[in-house]
């Protein structure tokens, strides 16, 4: 019966007409778009924080390849 987003989409824009009235759809609105924001806002920051652990991450490792000398060049004093 409700098979797609449209469908649904309707039926709730409906429901709301009856249950909530027309001044409803306004505040609900406002809340859907704050919401939407404050998630997108969220992705933003943990993204940056993966994007930083990652950095981090990387540098020790290519500082401590950095340090550590070359076995292959080193010569024996024998």
């Amino acid at each position: 019966m409700l098979d797609n987003l449209t469908e649904w989409l309707i039926l709730l824009g409906v429901a709301l007409l009856l249950f909530g009235g027309a001044s409803k759809i306004p505040e609900f609105a406002r809340a859907m778009g704050r919401a939407v924001g404050e998630f997108k806002r969220g992705q933003a920051e943990i993204e940056k924080e993966l994007k930083n652990m990652t950095s981090a991450q990387a540098s020790p490792t290519q500082t401590n390849q950095a340090a550590q000398p070359n076995k292959d060049n080193q010569t024996t004093g024998n």
